[in-house]
């Protein structure tokens, strides 16, 4: 039996999210989850802006590569990974979303993805004091 037109157009949106993840995953391939030469180094919390609510948010970035969300439900951990101006996280409990973002000076600006490589939203990360 031959693949339905569905089925074909299912499989070049997941050839292309993996195309996606593998071109993130480059950007920081020579990196250690989470390892930078200062920001990253030691525990920070970042205040939360994302397009798709108004919750306030705290996000606590440790220095291993992990983070956890202060939104209730206990879904919001995840690992990071960072390289010179690139930032990535993965949120493997909210069904694998990654955001991906630049880092700027004492902020992260970036686009929040689905799994399937959609984008969602907008998110900005502000470095608390």
């Amino acid at each position: 039996m031959l693949p339905t037109s569905a089925a074909l157009q299912r499989s070049a949106e997941v050839k292309n999210l993996a195309a996606t993840v593998v071109l993130i995953l480059s950007l920081v391939a020579e990196v250690a989850w989470g390892q930078s030469d200062n920001l990253f180094a030691r525990q920070t919390r970042w205040s939360v802006e994302e397009s798709w609510h108004k919750d306030r948010l705290v996000y606590t970035l440790e220095p291993d590569g992990t983070f956890r969300s202060s939104s209730a439900g206990g879904k919001g951990t995840g690992r990071y990974m960072s390289d010179r101006n690139a930032f990535v996280m993965v949120w493997p409990l909210y069904d694998h979303a990654v955001y991906v973002g630049t880092i700027g000076d004492r902020e992260i600006r970036g686009s929040g993805y689905s799994k399937d490589g959609k984008p969602y939203g907008t998110f900005v990360l502000r470095l608390m004091p």
